[in-house]
């Protein structure tokens, strides 16, 4: 806190001066002694494209350094620095400002005021530390060339400026041709240096070309031509008022395409963090978001892209992003490198201290708690410039926190598993544990009575306990079955062995396992001219058989009709079970197959159900990849179709 009671919010300025990291050690141990807020602020003004690559490299180790020593970076456009700096300040509450002086890039001091000058001036209520250059003798330019010692760029350029000059005279000669004054030509040699200006990669040009325009123009249209002399002395001021604006003509069209430049560069850079941003709303699982990243990324620096995804502290596959099909295999300082981020969780490889000799700069896509995947950024085409920079940060740090809301939702959906298989075991132990006691307190009980007084029944008596001990056994069975089958496909312990089957078979094999009860009812299959071939695990299709029919069997009354049919339509074979019992009410239908749900049906007061075999019946069909639904038949009764 400040005397004011606001917190410390203190701004350090980056340049690619070569004393710009003492000024960041400076900064950084005062922030260690007012703690607050920090903040590491680079204008990027239009000169900036026109470094060399020396300075590009020196400025972004300058923003790592930065950020190592806990800054948070910031990027702010214009070509006015200390203007932008002062507006800083104001809009962001900064308290204190840290700027280096000594090392001025050459010809600074032609311009007036230096910066720190220029910055005092503008804000008086701000506690400015200006930190001398401990390089004195050290001077760095920044106007160097795009395209410096090539003599292709040389050579378009003054071609490019020596086409435009030579229109502009001839026209000129064509105005004077057919009588219009030569102080119209002045305009065509303005318009020359505009175009020169717009058309050249370099100010000089522009520069040039407006010396030269006032040159051709006194000695091609001036009285006496071809010489450097004028009749009328008031041409020497004409002279000077078009060299005066030529140079004021060439500089601002010199600014306005920088300008240009520089909103194309953010509005592209604006445009891929919102497709980024899009991208990963739709994205939904882990290699989804590393896919929109490895894409993104490679997209906006025009380098070779690696992946490697990182799950439970393990280095996975990498995936590979080219977008110019200019990929360089990774080497062993590479290797090393990923290696070290993997344990350090901090940025390794080209442009840094670790492992400097790879290929690849690597970065860490990671949340405070968690690391998600490291990316590799190809870095033999020169160290990312800093905006560039600061973008793949923003997009790495939106797809750490997209794949901390994606872990955070499988973790919860885990979690909602778990709580609901928790809920099927205390429902399955509590329906078990009631439901279970009657048949087997049956059995206990006419155990019992064969044992004491077996000799004392008739026939017919023994003959009807051994039927109730052997429905209630089979009940029980046919129950424990169930269970474990379905607790099986819940818990995806049972495999689907598929083989080729006829349809007609499995019924048939599922008649052979039917309740005794069968004979009360009559049983038809009714099947189509052809055999009816499917991919099935036969077994669990015959569950499928069976369940289906007992459930017929013991929810419609004796002597009611059950057909089995089987067809083909397209592709998919369709099996029937229906009965002209008294149907499923229409409140049920969409409950009948959840499980533990055993109906309300007055007919089923003969039988029990633990509500377990028609949901297994789902379970099977759906692991086939089929549907199972119930329906009202056509005769009245239900029709189960699968």
């Amino acid at each position: 806190m400040n005397t004011n009671g606001e917190q410390e919010h203190l701004l350090v300025c980056i340049s690619s001066s070569p004393s710009c990291a003492a000024t960041i050690r400076e900064a950084a141990g005062l922030y260690a002694r007012l703690g607050g807020r920090f903040t590491a602020l680079f204008i990027e003004t239009p000169n900036y494209a026109l470094m060399k690559d020396a300075d590009r490299n020196r400025l972004a180790q300058n923003l790592h350094l930065a950020e190592k020593a806990g800054a948070r970076v910031d990027t702010r456009y214009g070509d006015d620095t200390a203007l932008r700096i002062a507006e800083y300040v104001r809009t962001g509450k900064v308290t204190r400002v840290v700027i280096g002086a000594g090392a001025q890039p050459r010809f600074r001091s032609l311009r007036g005021r230096s910066l720190t000058e220029r910055l005092v001036s503008q804000l008086p209520d701000t506690s400015i530390y200006v930190i001398p250059c401990r390089q004195d003798n050290v001077r760095y330019a920044n106007f160097e060339g795009r395209e410096r010692g090539t003599a292709a760029a040389v050579f378009r350029d003054t071609v490019r400026t020596a086409l435009v000059l030579l229109a502009a005279t001839l026209l000129g000669f064509f105005f004077i041709r057919i009588g219009i004054k030569e102080s119209n030509v002045i305009t065509l040699y303005f318009l020359a240096v505009l175009i020169i200006s717009v058309v050249t990669s370099r100010k000089v040009y522009g520069l040039l070309a407006s010396v030269l325009c006032v040159v051709l123009f006194n000695f091609l249209f001036v009285k006496p031509v071809f010489s450097m002399h004028a009749y009328d002395a008031g041409y020497f001021v004409t002279f000077g008022v078009m060299l005066i604006s030529s140079f004021i003509t060439s500089s601002l069209a010199s600014r306005l395409k920088d300008y240009a430049e520089q909103m194309s560069r953010r509005a592209y850079r604006t445009r891929i963090l919102l497709d980024t941003n899009q991208m990963l709303l739709s994205a939904n699982t882990a290699p989804e978001i590393l896919s929109v990243a490895g894409r993104q990324v490679s997209k906006l620096l025009g380098r070779a892209t690696l992946i490697y995804p990182v799950e439970d502290g393990k280095l996975g596959s990498r995936t590979v992003f080219c977008p110019e099909e200019k990929m360089t295999e990774p080497s062993k300082e590479d290797a090393a490198a990923v290696a070290w981020v993997l344990q350090n969780r901090k940025r390794a490889g080209a442009g840094t201290s670790q492992y400097p000799q790879a290929q690849y700069q690597y970065l860490a896509i990671r949340s405070p708690a968690s690391m998600y995947a490291i990316v590799g950024i190809r870095a033999q085409d020169g160290l990312i410039r800093s905006f560039e920079y600061s973008i793949c940060l923003s997009i790495l740090g939106e797809c750490a926190l997209a794949s901390e809301n994606e872990r955070n939702l499988r973790e919860k959906e885990q979690a909602d598993m778990s709580a609901r298989n928790e809920q099927l075991r205390a429902n399955l132990l509590r329906t078990v544990s009631h439901d279970l006691r009657t048949p087997l307190t049956s059995i206990s009980g006419n155990a019992s009575n064969l044992l004491l007084g077996g000799d004392s029944f008739d026939d017919a008596t023994k003959r009807q306990i051994y039927e109730d001990i052997r429905s209630d056994s089979m009940w029980l069975i046919a129950t424990v079955e169930n269970l474990l089958s379905v607790t099986r496909l819940e818990n995806g312990d049972m495999h689907i062995k598929r083989n080729i089957e006829l349809m007609d078979e499995i019924i048939e094999e599922g008649l052979r396992h039917l309740d005794p009860r069968k004979d009360e009812h009559r049983i038809k299959v009714v099947s189509g001219d052809e055999p009816l071939l499917v991919s099935v695990d036969a077994h669990l299709m015959v569950q499928v058989i069976i369940n289906l029919v007992n459930n017929a069997i013991k929810y419609t009354q004796a002597g009611s009709v059950i057909t089995i049919s089987s067809s083909k339509h397209g592709s998919a074979a369709v099996v029937s079970v229906a009965d002209n019992g008294p149907g499923v009410p229409e409140e049920e239908k969409k409950h009948i197959f959840e499980m533990f749900y055993s109906g309300s049906s007055s007919v089923a007061d003969r039988g029990r159900s633990l509500g377990l075999g028609l949901a297994l019946c789902r379970s099977i069909v759906e692991a086939h990849g089929g549907s199972i639904s119930v329906c009202d038949a056509a005769g009245g009764g239900a029709d189960f179709v699968f």
